[in-house]
């Protein structure tokens, strides 16, 4: 069957690439009964091959949600609520720190207030048992602040929660994805990645610092991160999707939507989804001049997507794109589809204003896997990111001694090379430092 494109969005799309140095992307617009896709550019630069509305790109954490309605429905089919601590759902689940299972609830998993160590990836080799084998090694995690506390974006709860969903459900996680997502909704064009790199055609690109050329570099996580983030998917089997789980549509997701859409956490200043300020069970919330706008990003082998839905409205947006910078794509295009339907936007960072207060001349920052370096060039303070561990990976997105300029009250935002940032601390002061500083999803601890 023909697929028709919308060529004006198709235009904005293809515009957005070229601003942006991204080889290609795809996207699909509902609003209540019209539908507009588009596509733009190739699937790799290596093969040169076209994007099309069957091209699937690696969607990250946008994962999570299926995990999300998955486990909740599950759950809401057995009477297990929210506040159901984990260790009576995974009792042979164990911490570094004792009793912290007991303490770690599933409503803190979903709103990303759990404190547990973000990024726990061990390489563990695919099976039946994988999921198990990862609550196994668990042992070694720590905590980076207590359940509730506050908002820290945790990759590692979405892997216990695909567990948690396994142990209700009876069936390894891509059998409970399978059987309860991707057959019921017609989503023949999805695949749960295996872990390590992936042949799929759809290639993931970033800049290279060196020459400023775009290159294929995509890389993978290991296979336990699957209920996190490891799916592929199309625009159209994305949207699919979105449609059974919005807020207030029947059918068979209709209570775990309830759910999902329900009280959040409040999110500080400081992390990447422009203007959200709220987390609720399934989704980050924004309001834009009283819109109700809700949803959610993804990143993984250097290709970054976005999902907007507005439920008042039915309406659905998702932009998909093979390369790191991708994400401005999405955020650019996303801010037009919600402008041109409702006259609002994205709220922008903020403007620069009085500081809050000096920073301490040196300060170091850190969370599993990732450390922040708050330093002075002269007067001026200055910020460097570095990755190891479990997310070493990630380096394309490392920086070093980025300025800083304020924005008002322990706000501060930092100028990248693929965007400006906005960069919070948070607080006692613990030897002249404060002792929270949140950037990009995630909460840094002040190292003692």
């Amino acid at each position: 069957m023909a697929i028709r494109l919308d060529l004006e969005l198709s235009a904005l799309l293809d515009e957005l690439l070229t601003d942006f140095a991204v080889p290609g992307a795809a996207a699909q617009v509902v609003s209540r009964n019209r539908v507009r896709k588009a596509v733009a550019g190739v699937e790799s630069t290596a093969s040169a091959f076209p994007v099309g509305p069957h091209s699937r790109f690696g969607i990250g954490s946008i994962s999570k949600i299926p995990t999300i309605a998955v486990a909740l429905s599950l759950m809401d089919e057995r009477g297990i609520g929210l506040d159901t601590p984990l260790a009576h759902l995974l009792p042979d689940l164990e911490f570094a720190e004792p009793g912290l299972a007991a303490r770690i609830t599933v409503r803190h998993v979903v709103t990303h207030s759990s404190g547990l160590q973000s990024d726990h990836f061990p390489d563990l080799p695919p099976g039946d048992d994988l999921l198990t084998r990862y609550v196994a090694s668990c042992r070694t995690v720590g905590a980076l602040h207590d359940p509730g506390e506050r908002f820290s974006y945790c990759n590692s709860g979405f892997i216990l929660l695909g567990a948690v969903a396994e142990r209700l459900g009876g069936r390894p996680w891509p059998e409970l994805l399978t059987q309860r997502v991707l057959v019921p909704l017609g989503m023949a064009d999805t695949v749960l990645g295996a872990g390590g790199d992936t042949d799929e055609p759809v290639r993931g690109h970033v800049v290279d610092p060196a020459t400023g050329v775009l290159v294929e570099e995509p890389f993978w996580l290991p296979a336990p991160v699957g209920p996190a983030g490891l799916l592929s998917t199309t625009t159209e089997d994305l949207t699919r999707f979105l449609g059974a789980v919005l807020p207030g549509r029947p059918g068979r997701f209709a209570r775990a939507a309830a759910v999902m859409a329900g009280p959040g956490i409040a999110t500080p200043p400081g992390h990447s989804l422009l203007g959200a300020r709220r987390w609720l069970p399934g989704w980050a919330e924004w309001d834009l001049d009283g819109l109700r706008v809700l949803g959610y990003d993804g990143c993984i082998g250097n290709q970054c997507s976005a999902v907007r839905i507005v439920p008042d409205e039915d309406f659905t947006a998702v932009v998909l794109t093979n390369a790191l910078e991708g994400e401005w794509v999405a955020a650019e295009l996303l801010d037009h589809v919600l402008a041109e339907a409702f006259d609002v936007r994205v709220p922008a960072l903020p403007e620069p204003a009085p500081a809050g207060g000096p920073l301490p001349r040196t300060a170091v920052y850190t969370r599993d896997g990732a450390t922040l370096v708050l330093e002075h060039d002269g007067p001026d303070p200055v910020l460097s990111l570095r990755f190891g561990g479990d997310i070493a990976p990630w380096t394309a997105m490392e920086f070093h001694r980025a300025p800083l300029r304020p924005a008002g009250d322990r706000l501060w935002v930092v100028d990248l090379d693929r965007g400006s940032r906005e960069v919070a601390f948070d607080g006692p002061l613990v030897g002249g430092a404060p002792e929270w500083l949140h950037f990009e999803v995630q909460a840094h601890r002040l190292a003692r």
